[in-house]
């Protein structure tokens, strides 16, 4: 069969089975609109969860420390294999002398129950240094950040 008659039986075929050819050229586009589409909300999906990632701070490391319980650390308390069971302001010191590290910023986090008269309530409490803006590049919407004057003040901030 040559090239010539291959095509005269492909246009027979399309003028003559027209519902047929028009199908199947419908399922031809849609089945490529498809794969543009799904692969358009794929890119956009990575895109929103590394620009998430990277608004906390692609290049932040959290180390938690944990004190035993039954053999086992509460929280994690581990980092790269070493654990750790309390930090102190001189490891924040030491880190912050390291020529890799921009900036060690210590945070403080718990639950307390605080009582007044007969009543009682447990609250949750997080305090921050002052660097804690710069590290999680956040900025403030009302008000002024506090500085580390008032941490070293212990000046009272909310």
């Amino acid at each position: 069969m040559t090239f010539n008659d291959a095509f005269k039986t492909a246009v027979h075929s399309l003028t003559h089975r027209k519902m047929r050819s028009i199908l199947t050229m419908l399922g031809i586009v849609i089945g490529i609109a498809s794969v543009i589409v799904l692969m358009s909300i794929g890119r956009s999906a990575q895109k929103l969860i590394l620009s998430q990632v990277e608004s906390i701070g692609s290049n932040l490391i959290i180390v938690i420390p944990g004190s035993p319980a039954n053999g086992k650390f509460s929280p994690p308390a581990a980092a790269q294999g070493i654990v750790i069971t309390s930090l102190q302001q001189r490891d924040i010191d030491a880190l912050e002398r390291e020529p890799s590290v921009q900036n060690a910023e210590p945070e403080v986090r718990g639950q307390a129950e605080i009582v007044y008269g007969n009543n009682n309530s447990t609250i949750s409490y997080e305090g921050e240094d002052a660097d804690y803006f710069q590290v999680r590049n956040l900025t403030i919407g009302k008000g002024r950040q506090f500085t580390k004057g008032d941490v070293d003040s212990g000046a009272h901030v909310v």
